[in-house]
């Protein structure tokens, strides 16, 4: 079964590798301030991307956290019993996740109201705050309904959720990002760029576990003498 998790793991990288230019032209181009918009301009965007540390660790991150969600699953999927202590890791991931959306709903209020697209080091330190206040409220949360579910209930109301609080934070960040780029302090605003790319990465990730027991599905119906068990 493991396997197939990896399946689902990589193909989040590669969905989310392959979105990074495309929501970057959207979010940032401006016909007004760049006209030459060509495929060497899309090249120097993608190199620049490619050199950036922080888009390979924020990355790794959603990867790590994608691939503890699988956890439960695959055990649900092989038929092995899922211990309490042993879903406290979706937990976390999960309360995680959640905080990436409040502080990125916090980020896209915080340049609508200010005017400006980077926070300064008060306002980050307040946001570092939000974001682990939010963490660790969601984890009690996310805990007491894991006592009162089955670990495969759980992980689906869990990614239930997630989903809908990335739409619920999208709904906020698209109309915050699109008020940022009518204003002249830049071509569109970093801090609600930021809240875009939170509430789309924690979207597509709601649905991984729901992939891999599709993906589960599948290989047991085409392989039914191997009673579900793949490598």
């Amino acid at each position: 079964m493991k396997r197939w998790a990896w399946v689902v793991v990589l193909l989040y990288a590669a969905v989310i590798i392959l979105f990074t230019i495309p929501v970057l032209v959207a979010a940032f181009y401006d016909p007004q301030l760049q006209t030459d918009f060509s495929l060497k301009g899309l090249s120097d965007a993608a190199c620049s991307t490619a050199s950036a540390w922080g888009y390979w660790a924020g990355l790794l991150v959603l990867l790590a956290a994608q691939f503890v969600l699988l956890l439960v699953p695959v055990k649900v999927a092989g038929a092995r019993p899922v211990s309490r202590r042993f879903v406290f890791f979706p937990i976390i991931a999960g309360a995680m996740l959640f905080g990436l959306l409040v502080t990125g709903l916090a980020l896209c209020t915080y340049e609508t109201v200010t005017k400006s697209g980077v926070p300064t080091v008060l306002f980050t330190w307040l946001i570092a705050g939000i974001f682990v206040a939010s963490w660790a409220v969601w984890s009690v949360i996310f805990w007491r309904w894991s006592k009162r579910s089955q670990p495969r209930t759980f992980i689906e109301r869990q990614c239930r959720v997630l989903f809908a609080g990335s739409i619920l934070q999208l709904l906020v960040a698209v109309p915050a990002h699109l008020i940022a780029r009518l204003r002249n302090y830049c071509c569109a605003g970093f801090s609600t760029f930021m809240g875009l790319t939170f509430g789309i990465a924690v979207m597509l990730m709601s649905f991984g576990p729901a992939v891999y027991f599709l993906f589960v599905e599948r290989w047991k119906r085409l392989h039914p003498e191997k009673n579900g068990n793949p490598s």
